[in-house]
């Protein structure tokens, strides 16, 4: 049997389930390890893998046993999408090469684009546009 076809099998043979550790819904994902591994999603769900032999009971305890580390690192999440979002806001700053720049926020342009003026990076939005990613994937895409 090929490696390719082993790695397959074990794709194959992983389950997921949904499942309560304590206070913290989680999904589960059993096989294709040989430890609990408990993560945090970007989006704040919480995923932990399992090898098949480990009983449900001890893992749902293991998670609650983890709620403050889970919670701390939602946390921390939020706070970093709150500091990306106030980066590309007026007044915000990102840094670009060995350069701070200030980000201001023109609402007066008639296509969305970007802008250098000497320490500033002018975000040019339609005057109607509300929208805080519009600016983010302008001023990404300009740093990238």
């Amino acid at each position: 049997m090929a490696e390719s076809d082993v790695k397959a099998m074990r794709r194959a043979d992983i389950v997921v389930t949904e499942r309560q550790g304590g206070q913290t819904p989680y999904t589960l994902r059993r096989g294709g390890v040989k430890r609990v591994n408990l993560r945090v999603r970007a989006d704040g769900d919480v995923v932990v893998s399992a090898p098949t032999r480990a009983r449900l009971s001890d893992v749902d305890a293991f998670v609650a046993s983890k709620e403050d580390w889970i919670r701390s690192q939602r946390e921390r999440q939020d706070a970093a999408r709150c500091r990306e979002a106030s980066r590309w806001q007026d007044g915000g700053k990102v840094r670009f090469l060995d350069e701070v720049l200030a980000v201001r926020v023109v609402r007066e342009a008639p296509a969305p684009g970007v802008r250098r003026a000497g320490d500033e990076l002018q975000l040019l939005l339609p005057p109607t546009d509300e929208d805080t990613g519009l600016a983010r994937d302008l001023g990404r895409s300009w740093l990238a």
